[in-house]
């Protein structure tokens, strides 16, 4: 398992190449076979009503799959997009990942 300096750095460096190809997000996602996406934003509580902010920004509804753990600002969003939660494991991210 990658510890997270490894996978911000990672993170860094491929967002530094996709600065520099002048390419849109889609089409370096696909140039670079990246099946996965990760979004960010600062908010003001974990709601869903501030989830669903990212959501709106970045998601279109039900035609891409979601995946998320078990918080429960995420329920309310699956009536809306397509939403896969997966509960953690002993207090730990099931998303480990990205978490």
């Amino acid at each position: 398992m990658r510890n997270n300096s490894e996978v911000r750095r990672q993170m860094y460096e491929m967002i530094e190449r996709w600065k520099r190809s002048g390419l849109s997000r889609k089409s370096f996602c696909e140039k670079e076979s990246l099946k996965s996406q990760a979004y960010g934003k600062l908010i003001n509580d974990y709601s869903s009503k501030e989830l669903e902010k990212i959501f709106d920004a970045h998601i279109s509804k039900k035609d891409e799959q979601v995946r998320t753990d078990k918080w429960t600002g995420y329920s309310p969003l699956k009536s809306k997009w397509n939403i896969e939660m997966i509960k953690s494991e002993k207090g730990k991210s099931s998303l480990s990942y990205i978490h």
